[in-house]
């Protein structure tokens, strides 16, 4: 298993296996050619792949499902809550080039990128509402509110995850995983 590999499945496992929209993660600049290409074997499968921004030798990627990310943006309060944020949600494309252009501007960051990670909106508006602390649970996201049901569904994202990984690391190969 590559160091690639093991990012890639350590930091987006969520989203290679389809149970979330998508994940954001960062890796050494010696890294970048080796994720682009595991990244670009899972196209057929709908996954995508935005280079967000460089930083002290390092990439921050952002990798998503297409088809979940599209889904999220028709959702018409999701795609309300984006518009009012300057985001076209008419197109994927613009969407995720929007989120990227904010990221590379700099200056305060970009919350509403909870909503491309797959977070439930309720959070993400409250978290962006106080981005300090009033959160009730901490988990794969900050959670405000319906906590019975988001840890159950972090109990499901923790075994699955640790189900893949331990998977990887008994050799079988990243591709074959997410199948």
């Amino acid at each position: 298993m590559s160091e690639a590999e093991y990012s890639l499945c350590k930091n987006c496992c969520l989203t290679l296996g389809s149970l979330k929209a998508g994940s954001l993660f960062t890796c050494p600049d010696a890294c970048r050619r080796h994720i682009r290409a595991c990244l670009g074997k899972f196209r057929e499968r709908g996954i995508r792949f935005a280079e967000m921004n460089e930083f002290g030798g390092k990439r921050l990627f952002y990798v998503y499902d297409a088809a979940m990310t599209e889904a999220l943006l028709r959702d018409a309060e999701t795609a309300e809550f984006l518009e009012s944020r300057g985001y076209d949600c008419a197109s994927l494309h613009s969407a995720v080039a929007e989120l990227r252009a904010r990221i590379r501007r700099g200056g305060e960051f970009p919350h509403e990128i909870g909503v491309f990670l797959g977070y439930a909106l309720d959070d993400v508006k409250a978290f962006i509402a106080d981005p300090a602390g009033g959160e009730l649970i901490a988990g794969y996201w900050k959670v405000y509110s319906d906590v019975p049901a988001k840890k159950k569904l972090f109990g499901a994202y923790r075994s699955y995850c640790e189900n893949v990984f331990g998977k990887l690391v008994s050799g079988q190969p990243l591709l074959t995983l997410f199948q």
